[in-house]
């Protein structure tokens, strides 16, 4: 057959005169003539005699083109695929690298957008309308302390980081509990929820789940639970009511607002009031708190609970209803203000900017808890040795507790 049309015949002796033929499509004329001398020397048209001959090199083939050879282990196929994958992988390694870098840098913009928007980006409000201050007569009694209860915290390491539980007072006529943050059997009480309504519970509250109990931490600064003498819950949202679960029996000061806002079914069916905490209230009937046409700083109302002028509560409506906050007054240098949800974090009260968007369903009247950011935003100009301590803004807490959690400060020293 011409070499110019001919085919490429390779031939591999196997055993006993068997042979495996492959027809290749490359046409080269040494390969035909090779294999025709070697037919020609033998008595067969192509065969030598015996199958245990040696066949020569074909000049043109490679070792494995075209060929099987059953009697070997190592199969050209698999010698090709793993060749291919020794050398492919190292090639394939830093681009399947770059492309999980670039997936988790856009992940961590895309987080970082979402943060700033859902937290960080609040609008400014406006001004507080003129309002004279009344400024109280203070006077340092011995024997009162604050000390800084937390029950739970998140980005604790951060300026932003929340924090939640209790601030105690120490009294020489009996101890206050101002909020308790959150039950420990939080997880238990948001259960039967709507699943829309329980992860909203979840990842906001529920991130200030107490680590231990309030009780426990209150023997840890030397506070026997069983001997407060009331509890007052800035509002009665499940974060700041919810360790009244874990305390003895004491009676709690709510005013008749509040009480009426807790025992809304509606109110209790968004999961921000939970049923059994109000267990823990007096009745609508009874209201433990009122206020007295009495003005303090820049409010219109005041209650002194222990008629001594060392802790003044006064009305911080909007957030909730019944919404308060509580003046605590060491000496006339070294006072507190609690303003619960009033304001997320000092840059409430300090920028004059109302809650972040992811919190912004939370307050019960949005255009009266916006003018009570305005109050606080005149109180902080005008009394700016004051400080205000929002329930959640931990950088607050830690500016008037130097000794940070479970550290108490009085009127005389801090430890």
């Amino acid at each position: 057959m011409a070499a110019a049309i001919g085919f490429e015949f390779a031939v591999v002796a196997i055993a006993k005169q068997s042979v495996v033929v492959e027809v290749g499509f490359e046409v080269d004329a040494a390969a035909v003539a090779a294999v025709a001398a070697g037919g020609a020397a033998a008595r067969n048209v192509f065969f030598a005699a015996e199958g245990h001959a040696a066949v020569a090199a074909v000049a043109g083939l490679h070792e494995y083109l075209g060929f099987i050879n059953k009697h070997d282990n190592k199969t050209p196929e698999k010698d090709n695929i793993s060749e291919l994958r020794r050398y492919e992988l190292p090639e394939r390694r830093p681009r399947l690298l770059k492309r999980l870098a670039l997936i988790l840098l856009t992940l961590v913009i895309v987080a970082a957008a979402a943060l700033y928007v859902l937290y960080f980006r609040r609008t400014p409000l406006p001004a507080a309308a003129p309002h004279a201050r009344v400024v109280p007569a203070i006077s340092t009694i011995p024997g009162i302390a604050v000390c800084w209860v937390e029950t739970g915290k998140t980005f604790s390491r951060f300026s932003f980081g929340s924090t939640a539980g209790s601030v105690l007072v120490r009294h020489p006529a009996g101890d206050l509990l101002i909020d308790t943050g959150n039950s420990s059997h939080f997880d238990d009480e948001i259960r039967g929820f709507p699943f829309g309504t329980w992860l909203k519970l979840k990842s906001l509250a529920g991130e200030l789940k107490p680590e231990s109990p309030l009780p426990q931490l209150l023997r840890q600064i030397g506070e026997d639970p069983a001997k407060l003498r009331w509890a007052i819950p800035s509002h009665v949202h499940l974060d700041h009511s919810g360790g009244l679960m874990d305390l003895p029996p004491l009676p709690v000061l709510l005013t008749r607002e509040e009480l009426q806002f807790a025992n809304d079914p509606s109110v209790q069916a968004r999961g921000y009031v939970i049923a059994a905490h109000v267990q823990k209230f007096p009745s609508v009937a009874a209201p433990t708190l009122q206020f007295n046409p009495v003005p303090y700083e820049t409010f219109d109302e005041s209650a002194d609970l222990y008629k001594d002028g060392s802790v003044v509560v006064v009305p911080l409506r909007g957030h909730t209803p019944g919404s308060v906050g509580i003046f605590v007054n060491l000496s006339p240098e070294r006072r507190m203000f609690y303003v619960g949800d009033a304001v997320d974090d000092e840059r409430g009260f300090e920028e004059r900017v109302g809650k972040s968007m992811i919190l912004l369903d939370s307050d019960n009247a949005g255009k009266v808890a916006d003018q009570i950011v305005g109050r606080l935003n005149d109180l902080h100009e005008k009394v700016p040795g004051l400080a205000i301590i929002p329930a959640h803004g931990r950088s607050a807490y830690k500016k008037f507790f130097p000794g940070g959690p479970q550290s108490c400060v009085s009127n005389q020293y801090t430890r």
